[in-house]
């Protein structure tokens, strides 16, 4: 997940799909929790009108308040990228 970081800067969508991520959310870990939704915030802003929907549609499908959270902490990711663009 280190090289997710710079996604911002290109689009990775052909290498990794943002489902792929929405299982990092859901790890016993709480640091790779936070590193899923942190990539995906940075996947997110690569490609803004591929991903941010799948996301948005993830934050209003999920019933556990946990990954709720996460999916907002990418939401403000992807604000922050696109912001300091």
């Amino acid at each position: 997940m280190l090289f997710l970081s710079s996604a911002n800067i290109r689009d990775l969508s052909p290498y990794i799909q943002l489902a792929d991520l929405l299982n990092y959310l859901q790890d016993s870990d709480e640091r790779i929790r936070n590193a899923g939704a942190f990539a995906m915030g940075g996947v997110t802003a690569g490609i803004v009108d591929k991903f941010f929907p799948t996301l948005l549609s993830g934050l209003g499908s999920s019933a556990d308040a946990r990954t709720r959270s996460l999916l907002l902490h990418a939401v403000k990711e992807v604000r922050l990228d696109i912001k300091w663009r």
